[in-house]
């Protein structure tokens, strides 16, 4: 099972990567090496020009709006979606009540929406978990998994919800919808990932214009072969060891990921079966944090 993941791009990598969103003004980007539920996390969701409210304006005010103002903002909401069920949920199932049995083979209804509690915010309140990679079987042999040719950070697809106490005072959170695991992941012995939103369907799940079809469709497992995983440290298992050491790795990757010299004929994978990653590209992900 997917238990926790990693965020330690830098603030302006991100910013790069999603059209420039940003936090809101004095508000400091903490990366972290170890995000469990209960944390602080880090999601994109829509700016103004993205949103209903400005379907409602002027037509001179909205061009305004949609020169100015981003389509795309960072926020920090907490990691546990709250006052959609009984109990805080961390993870939401894309079929529902379908298929308890997690059959990688099923092809029937993603059926999230035909939940009650989930039925509005499917439809209007999707956002972009921030991830650079995450990590399965945390209890037993925890590895991390992550995405090849340094393509991070990515977006899990999630839910947000924001709900006010006695006091008014209002909170913000967010789960993250799962599916069934692919080829590699089951091959860690999960049989769950999260739903990982591919970089060219990135706006069209947080437009609120789209149909609940087109959304449902984004709901599948990543392709295996855009990934790979190497093992980490037990010590990850507790969520209060947060620093580079905890996704160090301690022992060789999956897939080996070498390449032969360029040749005349072609260029074709090292035949040996794994390969460990160096600690310089490791460490390169926690200097980025700098």
């Amino acid at each position: 099972m997917f238990n926790r993941y990693v965020l330690a791009s830098s603030y302006q990598r991100i910013r790069s990567k999603f059209d420039m969103a940003s936090l809101p003004e004095g508000e400091e980007y903490i990366p972290s090496y170890n995000i469990a539920p209960g944390n602080n996390a880090y999601v994109i969701i829509p700016g103004l020009n993205e949103s209903a409210e400005i379907h409602g304006m002027s037509p001179v005010i909205r061009a305004y709006y949609e020169e100015r103002k981003p389509s795309k903002v960072i926020r920090s909401f907490s990691f546990g979606l709250q006052g959609v069920e009984k109990y805080t949920v961390n993870f939401i199932r894309a079929e529902g009540d379908r298929n308890l049995s997690n059959d990688p083979h099923y092809t029937g209804s993603k059926a999230i929406f035909l939940k009650p509690n989930y039925k509005k915010i499917i439809r209007e309140q999707r956002c972009l978990v921030l991830a650079d990679a995450f990590i399965v079987d945390i209890d037993k042999k925890p590895h991390l998994v992550y995405m090849k040719n340094k393509k991070r950070p990515f977006g899990f697809a999630g839910l947000w919800n924001k709900t006010t106490d006695a006091d008014g005072n209002e909170s913000y959170s967010f789960g993250i919808l799962t599916t069934v695991a692919n080829p590699l992941i089951r091959k860690l012995g999960g049989d769950r990932m999260p739903v990982i939103v591919p970089e060219y369907s990135e706006r069209r799940w947080l437009s609120t214009n789209n149909t609940l079809s087109q959304v449902l469709d984004m709901l599948n497992p990543y392709p295996a072969h855009s990934l790979n995983a190497y093992p980490v440290s037990e010590r990850i298992s507790d969520p209060v060891n947060n620093d580079l050491s905890v996704i160090q790795p301690v022992g060789r990757r999956l897939y080996s990921e070498r390449m032969e010299p360029l040749s005349r004929k072609r260029v074709k994978p090292v035949r040996e079966p794994m390969d460990s990653p160096t600690m310089e590209e490791v460490a390169r992900m926690g200097k980025e944090t700098n």
